[in-house]
């Protein structure tokens, strides 16, 4: 995943995912939580977990040891990125983000 801000700073994989997290004003203190070195590269997972089941998440987040939180989020099964079919002329990331 990629995010570009408005003042077009580019976000990329976990990173991509804590901002999109803190777009959302509701979710900014889950964002800066993930932020920990131990928990950023879990980012992907708490996305995933968030999209399915806030009230777990919520939980989950409100751990204050970030090795019990890495430890539920290593947990959480994720679904493999890929381009959209439906543009055929799209056969790479570089193609997709223009």
């Amino acid at each position: 995943m990629a995010v570009i801000s408005d003042e077009g700073a580019v976000y990329l994989n976990d990173r991509a995912w804590i901002m999109v997290m803190y777009a959302m004003v509701d979710y900014r203190e889950w964002a800066s939580r993930l932020t920990h070195p131990l928990l950023m590269p879990l980012a992907r997972q708490a996305f995933a977990a968030l999209s399915k089941n806030r009230l777990a998440i919520s939980r989950l987040l409100s751990a204050e040891d970030p090795e019990e939180i890495a430890g539920e989020l290593r947990n959480i099964q994720l679904e493999p990125c890929a381009l959209p079919a439906h543009n055929a002329s799209v056969s790479n990331v570089r193609d997709y983000l223009q």
